[in-house]
């Protein structure tokens, strides 16, 4: 008798990526579901911050962690350290211009 067909694997969370520098990571290109998982688990926060911060970039329009005032002011700070940006932009500069070291 056929082999039954392979049984169907977990869809993982739609991730939309665009071409950043090295060292860069937009969280404005995650989905609601992948925004959730980034931040609990690599950024170890609590599941609020995550709908906090989709309140900002998805509802607000904001792309600047700083101007996220319901965030804590250290991890704002950490998060623009860690090269976090929103659509590109590191603290109202394009990350491409950013970018460009060599």
């Amino acid at each position: 008798p056929p082999l039954p067909p392979p049984a169907p694997r977990a869809a993982k969370p739609k991730v939309l990526r665009r071409k950043e520098p090295p060292g860069v990571f937009d969280v404005g290109s995650l989905d609601r579901q992948a925004l959730e998982t980034f931040v609990v688990d690599d950024l170890k926060q609590p599941k609020f911050r995550a709908k906090q911060l989709r309140e900002w970039i998805y509802d607000k329009g904001v792309d600047d962690f700083g101007n996220m005032t319901n965030l804590p002011a250290k991890w704002r700070t950490d998060m623009s350290e860690r090269g976090l940006t929103v659509g590109g932009t590191i603290a109202g500069t394009r990350a491409e211009q950013v970018s460009r070291r060599d």
